[in-house]
């Protein structure tokens, strides 16, 4: 109700809609009834998002409008929380921009920095970091102890 009460100008979200929403930082989606409009039935979440925004916008019953509407309470029972943003924001004309790193570059990044030695190694040295902050709140000393191999 949030989206439909306060309008912004925008509503910002790290997961895509669908991977032609995920492909650049800033993309955005704005509803589209031209979508609907094909001979067939689209596919996809981009058409069954903008298929419910605008049976939202066809009932005339927009929530944060003070009308009670079936739709959206039935909507707001089977949809997660994400997905009821996209509708709501596609249902009053407000863009939705994807503004986490596609994922392509994520893997990149992944496949390229650090090793699998040096993630296991990173994680031991966390692992220690915190047996050794746990042995001092117990009252041990850690000072020689060597916290790679403890």
């Amino acid at each position: 109700d949030y989206v439909w009460s306060e309008r912004p100008r925008a509503v910002l979200v790290e997961s895509a809609i669908d991977e032609q929403h995920e492909q650049h930082l800033g993309n955005a989606v704005v509803y589209q009834e031209d979508l609907l409009q094909g001979g067939t039935p689209g596919t996809g979440w981009r058409y069954t998002l903008m298929r419910l925004a605008w049976r939202l916008r066809q009932e005339d019953c927009l929530p944060g409008t003070g009308q009670t509407c079936d739709l959206w309470e039935s909507l707001c029972h089977q949809m997660t929380t994400e997905m009821l943003v996209y509708v709501a924001a596609l249902a009053a004309d407000i863009p939705i921009i994807y503004c986490d790193r596609p994922k392509m570059v994520t893997y990149r990044r992944l496949l390229h920095e650090p090793s699998l030695a040096e993630l296991d190694h990173a994680f031991g040295v966390h692992c220690a970091s915190n047996y050794m902050g746990f042995l001092e709140l117990n009252g041990v000393s850690v000072e020689k102890l060597d916290p790679i191999h403890c």
